[in-house]
């Protein structure tokens, strides 16, 4: 029988709803444009 897995980093989950949350801000605050926002978007998401 295999080793149960171990649960899923929910702080990790977070961590980058919180900073896609800062970034949207940031962007409706007119500090980001829409360029930049979808640059730091892609960083944080992996992609």
């Amino acid at each position: 029988m295999p080793p149960p897995r171990p649960p899923m980093a929910a702080p990790a989950v977070d961590g980058v709803i919180e900073a896609l949350e800062r970034l949207a801000s940031l962007r409706s605050q007119g500090i980001l444009t829409d360029e930049e926002f979808a640059q730091q978007k892609a960083r944080i998401l992996g992609g």
